[in-house]
């Protein structure tokens, strides 16, 4: 091909596309692309990516280079700061960075995204420069009547979590020098305006346990709830695999991440259930021409496919009536857990790691629950 040059195009924040034909643009079809350089993270050296040749229209080569561009971390990392004008770039641009923190759960992640869809559903190619206080506080009294992604009324509970991740996502990009100031600052933070969540008495959890049947599904999910604690993304991704049913052990797995793991010891009761569950699905797979391996997830279809976090609580909350609890939610199990520690007078620190928090006044604070039995046993202690 030859190398003769017709004149050259810059391509802003891309590099140039250089004509290798002497026609007008629209009719070229032979190009030369040069990526912009850039300043390699590592050494601090100028970096000037390879040139290539292209065949095809304009509009083609332009696509190209951007895309030869693209795929240079260090370029797209040192052209962000000028792209991000609007709400939508600025949380794009946050979650992204929240992705590559490995200490971000990925059900904290997907949290994060459907905070971010409410955010956009308003601000979305608003300039971040122009957003205030006035904008949020209009949002949050829409979303309350149903102007948002759902079309649900949101509660002042739900936009107490949202509140916390706009003021990240403008924090950081207070500190990034992307926003002029953080407009939650003078945002009152919602209040809490939902039931609380709420723990089984002992008696309760006894009845409970000698109601549960191995055979039923969703059984099977509340006793891990009710037993080990486990979070119904836990619940979802937990394979045959993850549990020692003769050493009484397993690893939790979706603890940070979906390639987490935390090790925790099972009870004598929550190792025969489930004893008993995995014969009775071997069985029930079998009818259907599927093997159970270790690979298969404990809570399954009968085609051993896995559930999804969402479909784990649709089972739970179509048994729960027939269980004695018709209005107790999946996650409550998890607080009776916590809770029934404590009144073993388990220490907090014990409990903390039970519950894979990342500190001990979570659990103390909101998944221990007091009740007047338990008053009233702490007042007999003084007639002892």
């Amino acid at each position: 091909m030859s190398t003769s040059t017709y004149g050259s195009i810059k391509i802003e924040g891309y590099g140039s596309v250089v004509l290798l034909e002497d026609k007008e643009v629209r009719l070229c079809r032979k190009w030369r692309l040069r990526p912009k350089s850039y300043k390699d993270l590592r050494t601090g050296k100028r970096v000037f990516p390879s040139e290539e040749w292209f065949s095809g229209t304009y509009t083609q080569a332009v696509d190209r280079l951007k895309a030869l561009t693209s795929s240079s971390d260090s370029q797209a990392a040192s052209t962000e700061k000028k792209k991000i004008k609007t709400v939508g770039e600025l949380a794009k641009a946050w979650f992204e960075e929240q992705a590559l923190s490995d200490a971000k759960a990925q059900r904290t992640l997907e949290k994060y995204q459907t905070h971010i869809n409410i955010l956009n559903h308003h601000l979305e190619y608003a300039l971040v420069k122009q957003v205030t206080y006035k904008h949020i506080m209009k949002m949050f009294h829409d979303c309350r009547r149903g102007d948002c992604p759902s079309g649900k009324d949101l509660s002042d509970t739900y936009l107490r979590g949202v509140f916390v991740t706009f003021n990240m996502l403008f924090k950081w990009g207070l500190k990034q020098g992307y926003c002029p100031t953080n407009p939650m600052v003078e945002v009152s933070k919602p209040k809490v305006d939902t039931k609380e969540k709420r723990a089984l008495k002992p008696r309760e959890v006894s009845t409970l346990k000698q109601r549960l049947d191995p055979s039923n599904i969703a059984d099977v999910i509340c006793a891990i709830a009710l037993e080990a604690g486990y979070r119904r993304s836990e619940i979802a991704l937990s394979a045959w695999k993850h549990v020692d049913l003769i050493e009484g052990e397993a690893l939790v797995p979706g603890t940070k991440t979906e390639a987490s793991f935390a090790l925790a010891p099972l009870s004598s009761f929550l190792v025969a259930f489930l004893l008993e569950w995995k014969e009775y699905q071997r069985k029930q797979l079998a009818e259907f021409q599927v093997e159970q391996t270790e690979d298969t997830p404990i809570i399954s279809n009968w085609m051993g496919h896995p559930f999804a976090p969402n479909s784990i609580s649709r089972l739970w909350r179509e048994r729960r009536t027939e269980l004695g609890l018709p209005d107790f939610g999946l996650h409550e199990l998890r607080h009776t857990f916590s809770t029934s520690l404590a009144r073993k007078k388990v220490s907090p620190r014990i409990i903390q790691e039970l519950m894979r928090h990342a500190d001990t006044r979570m659990a103390q604070e909101t998944y221990t629950h007091v009740d007047l039995d338990d008053m009233r046993w702490a007042v007999d202690l003084l007639d002892a």
